[in-house]
């Protein structure tokens, strides 16, 4: 992992004076990575130790240390989809620029995982007798598609458009009962409440979010983090959308690996039944 990756994974962790580094350190990588101890703590107005102390806590010997590896990271690592758009751009440019953006969340996100958390929430789900996934807005695709896997994977999963559908699931909710909340704020209302009142009735709550100290973290048992470096004014949810796709993707392959024998027989069956023979399409 990087050492803007290492700062987004640890950012929660830090100080808030250490957490002024990092936001500086994430919009200026490209310029400090030339910089002496001095320039950089002159510049965001700390002093050296707490610079050493910073890239210590990132897992670096010190200074020298990070800024090596910070000179690795491409200049557009610390780029937002707003910022590189430009009203000049070809189609070509914007197409590679795109390519580019989700190649890099893709990375990121994998970094981001903690193995051990996702084994933790694979064996939930597996053992679950209830399925609760919750999603809206731009989040909502990344739900129903999760929904649509874990169904064609035999398990009890269930996704409502009707918030009060959803609220009577937390009613029936028990502690064999898990609800998958995705979110990239973690501060979704529609999300957050029905949540609270599955957590009531000893419901287990997994979490996809991004990282930090949000009202749906807080009562997760299970957190599932996604790349946290969205501007507020960002087209939509495009980085969110992909990494918190991708969480869903790995979650169901590992669901699927448990038992890879049933799982392509049942594979094979599904594709016989909704498969439309040849010669009956007219």
């Amino acid at each position: 992992m990087n050492c803007l990756g290492m700062i987004r994974r640890k950012y929660e962790e830090l100080s808030p004076k250490e957490k002024l580094i990092a936001d500086f350190v994430l919009e200026n990588a490209s310029v400090i990575s030339m910089w002496t101890i001095n320039d950089f703590s002159q510049s965001i107005g700390v002093s050296n130790a707490l610079l050493v102390k910073f890239t210590k806590k990132l897992g670096y010997k010190g200074f020298s240390h990070f800024k090596h590896d910070l000179a690795k990271v491409s200049d557009d690592e610390s780029q937002d989809y707003v910022d590189f758009v430009q009203q000049a751009d070809s189609l070509a440019t914007l197409i590679g620029k795109v390519q580019k953006a989700n190649t890099k969340t893709f990375s990121m996100t994998y970094e981001l995982l903690d193995t051990n958390v996702v084994q933790e929430v694979v064996q939930v789900l597996l053992l679950a007798k209830k399925i609760v996934i919750l999603g809206i807005g731009g989040s909502a695709a990344v739900a129903v598609d999760f929904y649509h896997k874990l169904v064609r994977l035999g398990l009890n999963a269930h996704y409502h458009t009707d918030t009060h559908l959803l609220l009577t699931e937390t009613i029936y909710a028990d502690e064999h009962t898990v609800f998958v909340a995705i979110s990239y704020s973690g501060e979704t209302v529609e999300i957050v409440e029905p949540c609270k009142l599955a957590k009531e009735n000893n419901a287990k709550i997994v979490s996809i979010s991004q990282q930090q100290k949000s009202s749906l973290n807080k009562m997760a048992d299970y957190q599932l983090n996604v790349i946290s470096d969205e501007k507020e004014l960002r087209f939509g949810s495009i980085s969110s959308r992909f990494s918190m796709l991708a969480v869903c993707d790995i979650l169901t392959i590992c669901i699927a690996r448990h038992d890879l024998t049933n799982t392509l027989n049942n594979m094979e069956k599904i594709k016989q039944n909704i498969e439309v023979p040849k010669g009956q399409i007219k």
